[in-house]
């Protein structure tokens, strides 16, 4: 079962890598090479699997496609900003320190709807993000909730994690 979901999450990687690539290149033998040329290396970094890289990579690839979108067309339609921070919340749960498209991505739109004095359409943007991130977080503040464990939901997520970036 689980070697299906790293197939699965493979899949959607590569599809998505494939989808940027064509966005940039506008050009399908290119966007192939580009592909397989950044996925040839997967191997030798997962080991044998099962990574939490693994089931990141999709969502980082959904995103970063539906980011650079935005900067070709400046415009994203609402179900895309759901899906694009559903997969934020998601990594973010996986792990923190892989969502830094979701931080470093909306900064420069933050500013490319500021300059074009956009306020509404920002406002609709960041309600229609902030809702995925709700539905991928939601499940697990409620789980923990549900099992009396918020604090130490907090404890391991929260605090752990600011200790070890602080050691660092």
């Amino acid at each position: 079962g689980v070697w299906l979901l790293e197939v699965l999450a493979l899949f959607i990687t590569t599809v998505f890598l494939y989808k940027c690539a064509k966005q940039a290149c506008n050009n399908s033998f290119f966007a192939t090479i580009a592909t397989f040329a950044s996925l040839s290396m997967l191997s030798v970094f997962f080991e044998g699997g099962n990574l939490t890289e693994e089931y990141a990579m999709p969502c980082i690839a959904v995103a970063v496609y539906i980011f650079s979108e935005y900067f070709q067309r400046k415009e994203v339609a609402s179900w895309k900003l759901i899906v694009c921070g559903f997969c934020g919340g998601f990594v973010l749960m996986l792990r923190p320190n892989m969502a830094v498209a979701w931080f470093v991505f909306p900064i420069f739109i933050l500013i490319s709807e500021l300059r074009q004095k956009t306020y509404l359409r920002l406002l609709r943007y960041c309600i229609w993000f902030i809702v995925g991130v709700i539905v991928a977080v939601a499940p697990f503040i409620a789980y923990f909730a549900y099992q009396g464990a918020l604090k130490d939901l907090w404890n391991a997520y929260i605090q752990f994690n600011i200790q070890s970036s602080d050691a660092a």
